[in-house]
C-alpha cells in the first residue's frame, strides 16, 4: 500500500476499486495519535476476474506510512507437510490475526544449504549485496533473516537435538557477527524456538536450547511466557497415545497437542507486543 496515501486527510487509490475504508484507534477531535486504515479492495490485474484482499495501513501521527512487524518463520523438516510445518503454520496464522505484521514461512526441506567452512571472507570482503562467500539456497534466506523483526525457528528432534539442516543454516548466520559490513547484524530482533518430537522426554528442552543459544550469541530478545510453561520456546509431541498408551496413527498428531498449539499463540502475541514495544509503538 505504499504511496496509496496523501495524509491523513485523505486517500489517493491506483489501480484498485475500492470496496470500504474504516478508521479506528483516532485520538479525541482536534488530534490524532494514531490511525489505523482498513481497507477491502478488489484488484484487476488485467481481466475482469476482482480479487478480494484485505490490508491494514497504519499512519503515524504525522501519515507517514508504518512498517508493518516482519515475522519470518522457518522449519528444517525435511517433511514440508509434517508435524513441524503445521506447528509453524499454526504460529503463523495466529501472528496473522494481529495488527500491524506481515509474515512469512521457509521450508528448508529440498534447498541446498552448506555448512560454514569458517573461511572467514564475511569478516574480509562481505559487501552489502554479498555476506556469505558461499552461494546457496541459504543466500536469499540469510538476508531475509537480515530483515525480519521475529525470526521463528522450529526443528523436528533428533538424536535429542536440532535437526542437520537446520544447524547448517544457523552456522551460516555466522556472518552477522563477524561480518566487515555489520557485525551483530542481528543485535535487537526477536527469536523464538520450536521443536516437535515424537514422545515426551525425548530431547524436546535439548533441541531448543540450542536454537535458544544462538538467539543469545546474536544478542537477540528471547520472550518467555511463563503461565504457560514457555521458558526456551514451544516444545510439542506428534506421537499422541491412546488410553492403554498405544500410539495413535494419526500422522499429524501435532494437531491434538492443544497445550503446544496455544503456547505457541501466547508466545508469538508475547514476540509480536515485544517488537511493538522495541519499535516505540506500545
Amino acid at each position: 500500500l505504499s504511496g496509496l496515501y496523501h495524509d491523513t486527510d485523505g486517500l489517493a487509490i491506483t489501480n484498485v476499486c475500492c470496496a470500504g475504508v474504516f478508521f479506528c484507534e483516532a485520538g479525541p477531535i482536534g488530534s490524532l495519535s494514531r490511525l489505523t486504515i482498513q481497507i477491502l479492495f478488489i484488484r484487476f490485474p488485467g481481466s475482469l476476474k476482482g480479487r478480494f484482499e484485505p490490508a491494514r495501513l497504519q499512519l503515524s501521527s504525522k501519515g507517514h506510512h508504518m512498517e508493518p512487524i516482519h515475522i519470518l518463520g522457518i522449519h528444517a523438516s525435511p517433511v514440508k507437510s509434517g508435524n513441524v510445518s503445521y506447528l509453524l503454520d499454526h504460529t503463523l496464522r495466529e501472528a496473522n490475526k494481529e495488527e500491524g505484521v506481515a509474515t512469512e514461512g521457509i521450508a528448508l526441506a529440498g534447498l541446498s544449504i552448506s555448512d560454514c567452512n569458517q573461511c572467514n571472507w564475511c569478516m574480509k570482503k562481505q559487501t552489502p549485496d554479498q555476506w556469505c562467500a558461499i552461494q546457496d539456497d541459504a543466500s536469499p534466506i540469510l538476508e531475509k533473516i537480515r530483515t525480519c523483526d521475529i525470526l521463528v525457528l522450529a526443528s523436528p528432534v533428533y538424536f535429542a537435538r536440532l535437526s542437520g539442516r537446520m544447524a547448517c543454516l544457523i552456522d551460516r548466520t555466522r556472518c552477522f557477527i563477524f561480518g566487515r559490513q555489520k557485525q551483530m547484524a542481528l543485535r535487537g530482533k526477536i527469536g523464538l524456538a520450536m521443536a516437535v518430537a515424537w514422545t515426551r522426554n525425548a530431547g524436546i528442552e535439548t533441541t531448543l536450547e540450542s536454537m535458544h543459544s544462538a538467539f543469545l550469541l546474536h544478542e537477540m530478545w528471547t520472550p518467555s511466557v511463563h503461565h504457560a510453561g514457555v521458558i526456551f520456546g514451544v516444545g510439542a509431541v506428534s506421537g499422541q497415545r491412546n488410553e492403554d498408551l498405544s500410539y495413535k496413527t494419526n500422522k499429524l498428531g501435532v494437531m491434538e497437542d492443544r497445550e503446544a498449539l496455544q503456547s505457541a499463540r501466547e508466545l508469538m502475541i508475547k514476540a509480536i507486543e515485544t517488537a511493538k514495544m522495541l519499535k516505540g509503538r506500545s
